[in-house]
């Protein structure tokens, strides 16, 4: 339990095993990186447009989730009903049942989970009259 916030530790501690729960998590790739190599090997002079190159590098980012978070979101979507994201970073949005919660907060592949909550927006200050 050591990856999950304290809020969503709470929740799951009070919960019934059919309490649904809409979790955030953060996942572990399976596979990194290289230190040092680049994140992308796409030159944008190969390409007409900035569209062009835009489309390109969202489908390598895409493969390249795909490649290192398959075997998590696998496990996840088998686990829970609801799975959403993961396909361009690192993060997915879990909806499910608290028992079920708690079986894919188990897998190696979730590194950090925290409750769902809305967010305060905070409206922006007025700017002062400039002073001439």
């Amino acid at each position: 339990m050591s990856k999950v916030d304290m809020r969503l530790k709470k929740a799951l501690r009070n919960a019934r095993p059919d309490d649904v729960f809409r979790v955030v998590m953060t996942l572990q790739p399976a596979l990194a990186v290289e230190p040092g190599m680049p994140e992308f090997e796409l030159d944008p002079a190969q390409f007409e447009t900035r569209e062009e190159y835009r489309r390109e590098l969202i489908a390598e980012r895409q493969q390249q989730m795909d490649a290192a978070l398959h075997d998590t979101r696998e496990e996840l979507e088998r686990l829970l009903p609801e799975v959403h994201g993961g396909k361009l970073s690192h993060t997915v949005v879990v909806e499910g049942p608290a028992r079920q919660l708690i079986s894919a907060l188990q897998l190696s592949g979730v590194s950090h989970a925290w409750l769902d909550q809305p967010l305060d927006l905070v409206e922006p200050r007025q700017s002062s009259p400039e002073k001439a």
